[in-house]
């Protein structure tokens, strides 16, 4: 290798180690607190405490589920955005180049992102009126 390459490599190390690292802390952060999440809804279920016939006590596949609707809402709207992104990137190459047909087909995906975010942000109601649980919590 020659010195300017070894330098410019050194560089180019040197610049992008300060990007990966705080990717890493933002994902680390990011799933760190999923995982706290997940470990305090595995610990709070105690199938021991129930007795034959009686299900006061115990947890049911809902009220789990419902444990974990606040993640999967955080990381079905963080995956949305990007969507919309990716779409408005694509609105503006197509008009960049003229094609009316990828244009299109962003703006419906848009349409599709928008519907599907509605939903996201009321999936904590809707599995409550499934399952008789308020959205506080409460029966």
């Amino acid at each position: 290798m020659s010195e300017s390459a070894k330098i410019s490599f050194r560089q180019f190390l040197a610049d992008h180690t300060v990007a990966l690292r705080f990717w890493v802390g933002l994902f680390a952060a990011y799933f760190g607190t999923k995982l706290t999440t997940a470990v305090a809804l595995a610990s709070s279920y105690d199938p021991g405490t129930r007795t034959s016939g009686d299900s006061a006590g115990a947890k049911t596949f809902a009220d789990i589920f419902f444990g974990f609707l606040g993640p999967l809402q955080d990381f079905a709207t963080v995956v949305l955005i990007l969507s919309a992104v990716v779409c408005g990137m694509k609105i503006g190459a197509s008009a960049m180049m003229g094609e009316a047909r990828t244009r299109v087909n962003a703006l419906v995906g848009l349409f599709f992102i928008i519907v599907g975010e509605v939903v996201v942000l009321h999936a904590q109601a809707l599995v409550g009126m499934a399952t008789g649980i308020s959205v506080n919590g409460q029966q």
